[in-house]
């Protein structure tokens, strides 16, 4: 039976992103820029100056990964603190070839959905 598609369209297991040794369809990506932030009052309570600083940036990206050659569906998942690249080139291409460190890495299987890897990737302007 052919899929039925009703509404908006969406993609799923968008093709063209990959991260080191994950293969897969990749489902979704948070990207977001934070900072700390301190702010300074008067003596009537009111904010007067914010000072902004240890800015990061931080990813999440999941993947439904697939089997190599009919083999056995096992993604052998990056360590805590490697150091990667992101090749995307048809999802978020502003962070293609960008470098990020892993701070935390998810599998998740059931007996009713695919294999999933969730990354969470942590990016520090001044760490190289």
């Amino acid at each position: 039976m052919s899929n039925v598609y009703a509404g908006v369209g969406i993609s799923f297991g968008t093709s063209g992103t990959t991260i080191n040794t994950i293969s897969g369809y990749f489902q979704s990506i948070d990207h977001e820029y934070k900072s700390d932030m301190d702010e300074v009052r008067d003596g009537g309570g009111n904010i007067q100056e914010v000072t902004f600083y240890n800015q990061v940036e931080e990813a999440q990206f999941e993947y439904v990964t697939t089997a190599s050659s009919g083999g056995a569906n096992s993604p052998s998942l990056p360590a805590i603190g490697a150091k990667l690249t992101v090749a995307d080139t048809t999802t978020d291409t502003n962070i293609a070839g960008t470098s990020w460190y892993v701070t935390n890495v998810n599998k998740k299987r059931s007996n009713t959905q695919a294999l999933r890897v969730t990354l969470k990737l942590t990016k520090w302007p001044n760490i190289s």
